[in-house]
């Protein structure tokens, strides 16, 4: 068997390095690694590494523009407002399907490895792999056209916790006996933590009704270590919603499902786990119908979700608050933004 691209993350790495190099060859051993699994690694003076796709993107681009002509560089990955799923443009043949489905191949790798400035548009586009149309490759090729641009935009790994514009004084409601044996689970076999606390962070948004075709929603989530983004996703959701409150509820459900499953791999690799994982959203109604113990749900289809949220709110394990939409990191992921917006979000989470 034959692998490649080994990292590892240690203060003496070499000590791992040296126990591994006993019973396999290993070539091209670097004490700080650049590259890894086509991301540029920056260790910067401050000591915060920034991750990019830089030498990777270049590499694509420069390809694609043999074969098919200069790309024109462009301010957004997505026109603003767009709705591919309206386009009736004709149905591309086998040779443009075939290049549609590697230009999104392409965007999906680039999506995944740290560029969540274009999830949505890739998110959008990708369900059309199967019978993509003349409009659908242009959008592709005006992505291909954002990254152009903008190259060597990547994430920070840094502890620090994010910056937010908003002023929240704690308070911790009692809810009685609503939810009285409920706690978290930890499972007593986790290692010790052997670091400080980080605080662990999640924006969620939903654009209710944002499929015009099927009527579906769409939920946009991102999640925090420190500043960290470790997950992020822009993603139809499974039932339509007849209203923008059990939009934002179902996206809600899944924030708290998303804090569950960090807080238990966080805890697995010794990291300490004691405080609420604070969760961000901008729909007034559905967070005051889980940090308000008097408030009552009436609707029976999102009861589940209704007190999923609120018994692990009333336990301390997230701690649920609101911000302004335009504040809101998550907004990126659900809608296609003008530059001024796109930029405004982007500029908080990633550097160019």
């Amino acid at each position: 068997m034959y692998v490649d691209d080994i990292i590892v993350v240690a203060k003496n790495a070499n000590q791992y390095i040296n126990q591994i190099k006993d019973k396999y060859p290993i070539r091209n051993i670097s004490n700080q690694p650049e590259y890894y699994l086509g991301n540029n690694i920056e260790v910067r003076k401050n000591k915060t590494i920034k991750i990019s796709n830089y030498k990777y993107i270049n590499e694509v681009l420069k390809r694609y523009e043999a074969q098919h002509g200069e790309l024109r560089k462009e301010k957004i990955p997505i026109v603003n407002k767009d709705h591919p799923e309206l386009d009736d443009t004709e149905l591309l043949d086998d040779d443009g399907r075939r290049q549609y489905q590697s230009n999104i191949g392409i965007a999906q790798w680039i999506a995944t490895a740290g560029r969540m400035d274009i999830v949505f548009a890739v998110s959008s586009l990708s369900r059309f792999n199967a019978n993509p149309r003349h409009g659908h490759l242009k959008r592709t090729i005006k992505l291909f056209g954002f990254l152009k641009k903008y190259p060597k935009r990547g994430y920070i790994v840094d502890p620090r916790p994010p910056k937010v514009n908003v002023e929240y004084n704690e308070i911790i409601p009692d809810f009685g006996n609503q939810y009285p044996e409920f706690q978290e689970e930890i499972d007593d076999k986790l290692p010790i933590a052997l670091m400080k606390e980080l605080q662990t962070t999640i924006f969620v948004d939903a654009d209710h009704g944002h499929d015009k075709v099927t009527g579906r929603s769409i939920t946009g989530i991102i999640v925090l270590v420190g500043r960290t983004p470790i997950y992020y996703a822009a993603k139809r959701q499974g039932a339509v919603q007849t209203a923008t409150f059990g939009a934002e509820f179902v996206g809600l459900k899944k924030a708290v499902e998303e804090a569950v499953t960090m807080r238990y791999y966080l805890r697995s690799m010794g990291v300490k786990i004691s405080k609420p994982t604070i969760i961000y959203g901008d729909n007034l109604s559905s967070i005051t119908n889980v940090i308000n113990p008097g408030s009552q749900l009436k609707k029976k289809f999102l009861a589940l979700s209704y007190h999923f949220c609120r018994e692990h709110f009333s336990a301390g394990i997230v701690s649920i608050r609101k911000i302004d939409g335009k504040d809101n990191f998550a907004d990126i992921f659900t809608k296609a933004l003008s530059a001024p917006e796109l930029n405004e979000h982007i500029n908080g989470m990633m550097e160019n």
